[in-house]
């Protein structure tokens, strides 16, 4: 198969990348604690960045898409958070784990 998007990354440190069940977006992150997102509605070649969340204190370790407008995030810095994507804002923190959240299963 040919390659379709080349995504050039913030950051070399990424730790986590995710489709959308559409397909129409893949957002990844890493040790720059930013959950970044790209469409793939675009033609051919390189896509770029269209939403940065920003709010973890720590580095992101998953993230999953809920929806084409909704991202579910998981942090070093001990929490969770739920973004509406089109905003850019976390609606939902999760708090209270002892530790790094590693993993989101869905």
């Amino acid at each position: 198969a040919n390659k379709v998007h080349a995504i050039p990354l913030r950051s070399s440190w990424v730790m986590t990348c995710t489709y959308a069940p559409s397909g129409n977006f893949v957002a990844c992150g890493g040790l720059d604690n930013l959950c970044s997102i790209y469409s793939l509605k675009t033609k051919e070649g390189n896509v770029k960045v269209t939403r940065e969340l920003a709010g973890h204190n720590g580095y992101l370790s998953c993230c999953r898409f809920l929806s084409d407008k909704q991202i579910l995030t998981s942090s070093g810095d001990t929490t969770c958070a739920l973004w509406d994507i089109e905003t850019g804002q976390q609606t939902t923190a999760l708090v209270g784990h002892e530790g790094d959240v590693n993993c989101i299963a869905l």
